[in-house]
């Protein structure tokens, strides 16, 4: 209890002004302004018009190519990509990166009486922490994109550190 206080006392003291400000300006409990996003934001094309017109097929492709597309570079609102022959390199190396982390994540997990590697519990947690901040931010960029056909890797960006340190160690 007294270790959740210490972490929740300081979060819900930052948290609150904010909290109470969103409701007194956008009223009642809407206390991140979804409402008030849903209403700048009309007009946009929204998932469930472009899965009726072009099916969830397309809508699954469009969403990886263009997210991956966008996280690497492409500018001018989205006119403005890269070379393609830039993104089969990005493609390439994000698929070595993984495939490499996989294989280092075999090696800590390893049913052999020696691992591999060996971690500490401490390196542990804290990539299980790395692991989990980008879990979560997947389920926040699919959840947005349930309502809005908005595929651009910029939502993708307060999870740098994470994938940047996975990306490296998969290297």
């Amino acid at each position: 209890l007294r270790a959740a206080a210490l972490f929740l006392v300081p979060a819900g003291g930052l948290a609150l002004p904010w909290w109470l400000r969103n409701a007194a300006l956008y009223g009642g409990l809407d206390l991140l302004g979804l409402g008030r996003h849903d209403q700048v934001v009309a007009g946009q094309l929204r998932t469930a018009e472009f899965i009726a017109e072009q099916g969830a097929g397309p809508w699954l492709r469009d969403l990886a190519f263009t997210s991956f597309r966008s996280f690497w570079g492409q500018f001018g609102w989205m006119a403005v990509p890269m070379d393609g022959r830039t993104y089969l390199l990005l493609t390439l190396l994000t698929l070595m990166a993984l495939a490499c982390l996989i294989g280092f994540g075999q090696g800590v997990v390893s049913t052999r009486p020696e691992p591999r590697y060996r971690l500490s519990t401490g390196q542990r947690r804290a990539m299980g922490l790395l692991g989990l901040t980008v879990i979560l931010m997947a389920l926040g960029y699919s959840w947005y994109n349930l309502s809005f056909v908005q595929f651009q890797g910029r939502y993708l960006f307060p999870v740098l550190i994470p994938l940047g340190f996975f990306f490296s160690l998969g290297l």
